[in-house]
């Protein structure tokens, strides 16, 4: 299973690197990437360096989706656990806590990478001992695959584009026509919506089960859950703008 997952993030998005950039060139390119094609295709050492490669590469593009993932800017558009927080402490089941002093952080201060660590600490300490999360651990683990496996793809996509232009450009002595982009950017455009439809999916199913799980102890233990959170969780400044307004 695990050689499996490996195989679906960097192998396949590798290889699809590839056969984008190839199939754009067979359009915008056909005769001279034809040509190209029947000097270094014929060798089967170039197919098995092209596989090989791909590895390589696909493990390239996940250090850079992953890099990316993590860019303030591009945060908006990926998991975002913060409103299921709001909403745990709003109605009373959570607690955050300072870990230094434990005294109450302010809810408006948590940051979209202290919520996913406030989630992933919470998962993982009761994966065994809640019934509720054993039961989706397998499914949650092979949406994340898939989910990162098409990010993966998706910014594999994206470069591809300029890739492209470069060699067409090499081959041909002249950039592509506008219309030979469109092939390129509707492709890209349907990895994006797909990536975006399963982040949506993995976040909402992620939700409900930790939801129910943190209730379920606030009704057992009639207590809120404590949640003690270093200071890269929550934002030091925005408590302190939200006490000077």
């Amino acid at each position: 299973m695990e050689e499996a997952r490996r195989f679906f993030r960097y192998i396949i998005p590798g290889l699809l690197f590839f056969i984008e950039i190839s199939l754009y060139l067979f359009f915008s390119a056909n005769n001279q990437f034809i040509q190209f094609l029947r000097e270094w295709g014929k060798d089967i050492s170039f197919s098995v360096t092209l596989f090989l490669t791909s590895g390589g590469m696909g493990f390239l593009l996940g250090v850079v989706y992953h890099t990316l993932y993590w860019t303030k800017g591009i945060r908006r558009l990926v998991v975002n656990h913060v409103p299921l927080i709001k909403d745990c402490v709003k109605r009373g089941w959570l607690e955050l806590a300072r870990r230094r002093d434990g005294s109450n952080i302010n809810i408006s201060t948590l940051t979209q990478s202290g919520a996913w660590r406030i989630v992933i600490a919470f998962w993982h300490e009761r994966r065994e001992c809640s019934k509720r999360i054993k039961a989706a651990n397998a499914r949650t683990d092979s949406l994340t695959d898939i989910m990162h496996g098409l990010g993966v793809t998706l910014v594999g996509s994206l470069l591809s584009i300029p890739i492209w232009v470069c060699i067409h450009a090499k081959l041909v002595c002249t950039y592509p026509s506008w219309y030979y982009y469109l092939p390129p950017v509707l492709i890209s455009s349907l990895h994006f919506v797909n990536y975006r439809r399963v982040i949506k999916d993995f976040q909402s199913i992620v939700d409900i089960i930790i939801s129910n799980e943190i209730k379920n102890e606030y009704d057992k233990n009639n207590a809120p859950v404590i949640m003690h959170l270093s200071s890269i969780d929550y934002s030091d400044r925005a408590q302190k703008k939200n006490l000077n307004a």
